[in-house]
């Protein structure tokens, strides 16, 4: 137990080991509200035998703040050293000490509304607009002002304090973001849960295949990569300084990345940079991809884009299959009438290229994402090229880099069946 000698006209102050740690932990923590830290200083300096006008010059605080919270300290002795004697947790500790110098609840000033017209309120708010006299397409508070005082659910309010009242219920009419209606029912066996369990088995089985001769692949396309160059050379960081970036820059162009994602290795096989992404393209990267192993056996995990079940695309497929078979006509008959005739044909299992495609809308099934993930935050995002030919020759190097040092499987853990029931 440690203790200290009065100051003039100052209440003693004793502290343990256990309350001083808590106390300059308080001090210290910038979490802590900034009236906490400063009480718990005076507390502080009140065991280090400063006096009340000491403490009032070194905190700058006046001497009936400094008296107020030594004494209420004081007085809350007893109680923190029965604390104390039955060794309780510091968790209990700090709050017992928190609740001696936070301030008591105030009476505070009578309500400017009523909790019916709050609920009024509120329930304007979550009214969706346009409607007929609002042609506006959201709320905000001051509309919602003037329409709570028109429709007479409040005799007066004020926009910052429809603000407050908004906060309360937890409603930001400010606020907004994109959802994207999935347009598939998770529950649907069809739809959903059988590819998406076809997907994931693959990703399960994808070093057995391997083993086996057959390459899984996960194909698709990171289009409008912006050759961007800054207009100023960059500060990088240094000690006290993060790093600087121009803000304005100079547009060169886009590019569109066309890659293989290998699930049981993790490297990128045979990428392709263009401008384009069309149906022409995406046959001639297939090819290129089958190049390398022309007698093997290959899946492609793919959405569901129309240039991945093109007419092209199965004219290729069939003639490297050697299949004779009339094809059809697009849009009439046979194999290439639609996109769910080609989509059948691309997926049988008896070929030896075959496609899995990701349900609607689920193209995160596929893991060449999150590889473009990571091509966009370690080289895109902040990166300076002078020109197209520039993106495209650093694009190249980073994929050399990434099969060389860094390239992996991903840990697929997710295994196509519902997260909620």
């Amino acid at each position: 137990m440690f203790m200290s000698l009065p100051g003039p006209s100052a209440r003693w102050i004793h502290l343990s080991a256990r309350e001083i740690h808590i106390l300059t932990h308080f001090r210290h923590d910038r979490s802590s509200a900034q009236g906490l830290s400063k009480r718990a200083r005076i507390i502080l300096l009140a065991w280090h035998q400063k006096t009340n006008t000491r403490i009032h010059e070194i905190l700058k605080i006046s001497k009936t703040t400094v008296i107020k919270w030594r004494d209420r300290y004081a007085q809350a002795t007893d109680a923190i050293r029965a604390l104390l004697d039955t060794n309780c947790k510091d968790a209990v500790l700090r709050a017992k000490i928190k609740d001696v110098l936070t301030d008591a609840p105030r009476k505070g000033t009578t309500p400017r509304i009523t909790g019916e017209e709050k609920i009024a309120l509120v329930g304007l708010a979550c009214e969706p607009l346009p409607q007929p006299g609002l042609p506006f397409s959201h709320w905000d508070n001051e509309l919602l002002a003037a329409e709570a005082m028109r429709r007479g659910l409040v005799k007066k309010i004020s926009p910052s304090w429809v603000g407050r009242y908004m906060a309360q219920a937890g409603l930001k009419p400010h606020h907004m973001k994109y959802y994207l209606n999935p347009g598939v029912d998770v529950s649907n066996a069809e739809a959903f849960q059988i590819p998406a369990k076809t997907i994931c088995d693959l990703y399960r089985d994808a070093k057995d295949l391997a083993g086996q001769g057959i390459h899984v692949y996960c194909v698709d396309e990171c289009t409008g990569i912006q050759a961007i160059e800054r207009l100023a050379p960059t500060l990088y960081m240094k000690p006290g300084q993060i790093e600087c970036q121009e803000n304005d820059y100079k547009r060169h162009g886009t590019v569109c990345l066309m890659a293989n994602f290998e699930v049981a290795t993790g490297k990128i096989l045979a990428p392709t940079i263009g401008k384009t992404r069309t149906e022409k393209d995406f046959v001639a990267h297939i090819q290129q991809t089958i190049v390398t192993d022309p007698t093997g056996s290959w899946i492609f995990i793919s959405d569901g884009l129309n240039t991945h079940m093109s007419e092209g695309l199965v004219r290729f497929i069939a003639e490297t299959l050697g299949i004779k078979d009339d094809l059809g006509m697009k849009g009439k008959l046979g194999i290439l009438a639609s996109m769910k005739s080609r989509k059948k044909f691309l997926e049988a299992r008896d070929h030896r290229i075959r496609f899995a495609y990701t349900p609607t809308h689920c193209s995160w099934l596929d893991q060449v994402e999150l590889w473009f993930g990571r091509l966009k935050r370690k080289l895109i995002k902040r990166g300076s090229f002078t020109s197209i030919e520039d993106l495209t020759e650093k694009l190249q190097e980073f994929i050399d880099y990434y099969n060389r040092w860094d390239a992996h499987p991903y840990r697929w853990t997710w295994a196509g069946e519902p997260l909620m029931i």
